[in-house]
């Protein structure tokens, strides 16, 4: 195996680029890379890159065979106060333990975290019943106490939901029309709401 490391005078910034040939052990390190590149590591999700590859890849196919799919975007309330209250290590297993509950709830759909307290879910159903009994669902079980030790957490979650293609066609209008969902739930006092 040939490691090369080379320094790249790009900006100010130390910046380098490492080379590897060995087709066994470099397949094994690029799956390394993207699991680094495409995955975040406190939850186990896909990031906002695999998100958006995701998403554009799941448009692609719904154009295709023409179906639908819906997109549930999760805020997850008071992370920063959660950490200057009881420090960083308490948050994590916070947001961890967070985590395993959403995947247990929603386990046979796709999982993102995008941003610290930002959590996208990609289902295949078109039916809006579903979405709803599905998200109303969510609320109840994510919204139980968390303990960490003896600390109890009680996690506040908004959630809005869009639809592709009525709610949009990309994976950036799809998120933004999620965002809106969820601020428009939060103007009528809701926990949840459909983008339109």
């Amino acid at each position: 195996m040939t490691i090369s490391i080379s320094s790249l005078g790009i900006s100010d910034e130390l910046s380098y680029l490492i080379s590897i040939r060995d087709d066994n052990e470099s397949s094994c390190l690029m799956n390394a890379l993207k699991d680094m590149a495409f995955s975040d590591p406190l939850s186990g999700f896909g990031n906002e890159s695999s998100m958006h590859s995701f998403l554009t890849e799941r448009i692609f196919l719904s154009k295709q065979e023409g179906f639908s799919f819906h997109v549930i975007c999760i805020f997850l309330s008071g992370i920063k106060e959660i950490t200057a209250m009881f420090g960083k290590k308490t948050s994590d297993k916070f947001l961890h333990r967070f985590s395993r509950r959403l995947a247990k709830e929603s386990s046979e759909e796709r999982l993102f975290r995008i941003m610290e307290d930002v959590f996208i879910i990609a289902i295949d159903s078109g039916e809006r019943y579903t979405v709803s009994s599905m998200v109303s669902s969510l609320v109840s079980s994510l919204e139980r106490p968390v303990f960490i030790g003896d600390t109890e957490i009680l996690p506040s979650v908004l959630i809005g939901v869009c639809q592709f293609p009525v709610d949009g066609e990309s994976s950036d209008s799809l998120l933004s029309n999620c965002f809106s969902a969820a601020f428009n739930a939060k103007r009528k006092n809701l926990k949840w709401s459909f983008y339109c």
